[in-house]
């Protein structure tokens, strides 16, 4: 698989992820590290609890995609 951003600029560079958004192939120029943010930690009794993570996972997002999470924008297939 090569990278979809790359392949744009007529250039073949190997895919070393994909997207989770959207599935694109990215190289390592191109792929952005995505950490979804953890939920705030509840009170219970006397002891502060974090729910546990949905995912620990490391998460790569491509250039449209990571612009989308910032703006707020859920999409369909990457809702957190």
């Amino acid at each position: 698989m090569n990278c979809f951003d790359c392949g744009e600029t007529s250039v073949d560079r190997a895919a070393v992820t994909s997207c989770a958004a959207c599935g694109a192939g990215l190289c390592t120029d191109h792929a952005v590290r995505h950490a979804p943010p953890r939920p705030p930690a509840a009170v219970v009794g006397m002891v502060r609890r974090s729910a546990p993570s949905r995912s620990s996972a490391r998460a790569f997002l491509c250039e449209a995609c990571t612009g989308a999470a910032t703006r707020g924008v859920r999409d369909a297939a990457y809702v957190r």
